[in-house]
């Protein structure tokens, strides 16, 4: 059925006409049937129409569609170029469908594309329309004029199936054109801290179509240190055709090199076409944009340096954490800081080499290179940026030797030359006692006259000692101890020391020096020990008040420049007498009255023993019996008693036994005596 449609139209604005012929039962294969095809014929004069390659085909790919059934042609977008309009009124099971194809996207096909077949759904701006209920929908096209007066024709669509005809109104297109231009020079400043970049929207449409709605136009940057405060600015399309600009500034946090890409979308108002698409009553104000506006714009921005401004400048600084009089063993870690600023052009490869004497380093990530450390700066080191090294010293491991930290440092644009600047820095070391303390000791002692007496002993010993501490974390090196013994004429020997280490002895006048050298080392003590041996035969000659001393100086010397510290120690020896038994008369009083005492009491408790005590008491109380016997047996018994006496009498029985005496006939009187008791007697009349 190749013919069963024509149509006419130039496509490719070359001023002849294509023909278009629909084959609506063509298939793409065996396996295949009446899916439809369009041929496109390319117009030409008569010296071009017969060259090869002047023919398109477009297949469609659905069975039984019958696609180029009917063909038409009519700019719907206004860019002056028409679009087809092809229908497959069978597909979908004889429902039917109607294809919209952009005669821009058609023309680029004509004029560069060589290839000779394209299928249907390769075309990228493509509408395809359908009516829900219709039947045969497409079987039939006309074009037809503006009936709403809005820039745009209408297309009637046949649809026998249901007998009936569908309008299709047109919503005109307006054409954008979007750009972007950097303002000012073709490049930005590596000094400069922004650029503006003006986005214009060329807007083309008919002069009597109106239009609402808005155009949103959104910018960005993508690039090292770049942002933008405002990127967005909205067009009102009410204001017709017109060019609207915007300065779009984009800021720069950073100096140096650089490349940015800027970036401009231009869009309808997703808004406006979704009131377009959900609206049911038609608005003459609708415009969408054409498929091939320039909706979107992108730029390649160079910084970059000029004459003299691309020179690297580097300067550097050193700092020192600590002090600038620093005392040895104030702190147990400082610091020393190089910092290397560039106010010229980025460099690619500096470096810094770095010499430090008087303390320990701990290295980061430079590395040996002689005397020294090589180490690298960042890359890029960037105008106006700057790189700090930081190298750590140990600050618990100097001595008293040391004088002074120095450092040296030479910065190298391109290490691999040997240009270089040289900058150096001294600190010198101080030192303080504060941690150092001397403490001499000694301790009284006694000496008695059994010890002067016996023949024995010749030599007594005496001692001193002094503790050297050092609770700081320097090293003394080459201390010196000089301890002074006054002399004394009952001293017989001098000696003093320090373990491990040798002393000097040197005699004075008045004293006997001796010389210690040694090392200090950090928290730690040393001692001096001094002995003194004391002639025991001169003891008694040079008592004073009975006690006699020694006394020893320990003054110690930690550097010819520092105050010494010292201190003494003193010991004090009493003489303690010791009298004879025969020659102490009051002791042998005393002893004499203790010994009659103590004689005493063995000859009373010898009588006691012998019972002399006790025949006495039992004598006189044998008498008393007598005696109460006698007056019991003068009473008569009838006698009425008309006075009554009392007499009593208490004896004491002292370790006999208890005894009762015979109760009377009359019952005139009872007596019981017991141990240790109290006895009356009465008499009663």
């Amino acid at each position: 059925m190749f013919a069963a449609a024509l149509a006419a139209e130039d496509l490719n604005k070359d001023g002849y006409s294509e023909l278009i012929v629909g084959a609506p039962v063509q298939n793409d294969g065996d396996e295949t049937s009446e899916q439809g095809a369009v041929y496109i014929y390319i117009g030409g004069d008569k010296n071009t129409i017969t060259e090869p390659g002047r023919m398109r085909l477009i297949s469609a790919s659905k069975d039984g569609g019958r696609f180029g059934s009917a063909i038409a042609a009519n700019d719907v977008d206004g860019d002056g170029i028409a679009e087809l309009f092809i229908s497959a009124p069978y597909e979908d099971s004889g429902m039917g469908a109607v294809y919209i194809l952009s005669g821009y996207e058609i023309s680029k096909l004509l004029r560069h594309d060589s290839k000779q077949q394209i299928l249907l759904n390769e075309l990228k701006f493509q509408q395809r329309v359908q009516a829900e209920g219709f039947r045969s929908f497409g079987y039939s096209l006309q074009i037809v004029s503006d009936l709403d007066d809005n820039g745009c024709n209408e297309l009637a669509i046949g649809s026998p199936g249901s007998d009936r005809v569908l309008i299709y109104r047109c919503v005109p297109a307006i054409n954008v054109t979007l750009s972007a231009t950097l303002l000012g020079a073709k490049y930005v400043k590596e000094q400069a801290d922004s650029f503006v970049v003006a986005v214009c929207v060329d807007i083309d449409h008919k002069p009597n179509a109106s239009a609402i709605g808005n155009l949103i136009v959104d910018t960005s940057i993508v690039g090292y240190d770049a942002y933008m405060s405002r990127s967005k600015f909205i067009i009102d399309l009410s204001k017709g055709a017109a060019v609207h600009c915007e300065n779009m500034t984009v800021k720069l946090s950073e100096k140096g090199e650089g490349e940015y890409d800027f970036e401009a979308n231009v869009k309808m108002d997703p808004k406006d076409l979704e009131i377009i698409e959900k609206t049911k009553a038609f608005n003459t104000s609708w415009v969408t944009l054409r498929h091939h506006s320039e909706t979107k714009k992108s730029i390649k921005i160079v910084r970059r340096c000029e004459a003299e401004d691309c020179n690297t400048n580097l300067t550097t600084s050193l700092v020192w954490s600590g002090a600038h009089d620093y005392v040895l063993g104030s702190s147990a870690n400082e610091t020393v800081s190089v910092t290397v600023q560039n106010s010229g052009h980025q460099s690619l490869d500096s470096c810094a080499w770095v010499k430090i004497t008087g303390a320990p380093v701990r290295l980061g990530n430079c590395r040996r290179d002689g005397e020294g450390y090589k180490c690298m700066l960042s890359t890029p080191l960037k105008r106006d940026k700057k790189d700090t090294l930081n190298f750590s010293l140990n600050m618990t491991t100097l001595r008293s030797t040391d004088e002074k930290l120095e450092v040296i440092v030479r910065v190298h644009e391109n290490c691999d030359q040997p240009e270089n600047t040289t900058h150096k820095m001294e600190v010198k070391y101080q030192l303080s006692t504060d941690h150092i303390h001397v403490n001499g000791i000694a301790k009284d002692r006694n000496v008695t006259e059994k010890v002067i007496l016996d023949d024995k002993i010749e030599i007594i010993n005496d001692g001193h000692e002094y503790e050297i501490v050092n609770n700081g974390t320097v090293e003394w090196v080459n201390v010196v101890a000089v301890i002074a013994i006054d002399k004394k004429p009952f001293i017989h020997h001098y000696m003093a020391s320090i373990p491990e280490y040798e002393c000097s002895e040197k005699n004075e006048t008045d004293k006997i020096l001796f010389e210690c050298n040694f090392n200090l080392m950090p928290h730690s003590r040393k001692t001096a020990i001094v002995t003194i041996d004391i002639q025991k035969d001169n003891i008694l000659k040079n008592l004073i008040n009975g006690k006699l001393n020694t006394t020893s100086l320990l003054t110690l010397y930690l550097t010819p420049k520092l105050p010494p510290l010292s201190d003494n120690a003193t010991m004090f020896m009493t003489y303690l007498q010791e009298r004879s038994l025969l020659n102490n008369k009051l002791v042998i009083v005393l002893g004499a009255v203790a010994l009659a005492i103590i004689i005493l009491a063995i000859f009373i408790y010898a009588l006691y023993k012998a019972n002399f005590f006790k025949r006495k008491q039992k004598k006189q109380l044998n008498e008393l019996r007598e005696s109460v016997r006698r007056r019991s047996m003068k009473k008569p018994s009838d006698t009425p008693v008309t006075s009554k006496t009392e007499e009593d009498i208490i004896i004491e029985v002292v370790d006999e036994p208890p005894f009762a005496v015979p109760t009377t006939t009359d019952d005139e009187a009872v007596l019981i005596i017991e141990e240790k008791a109290q006895v009356h007697f009465s008499r009663m009349s």
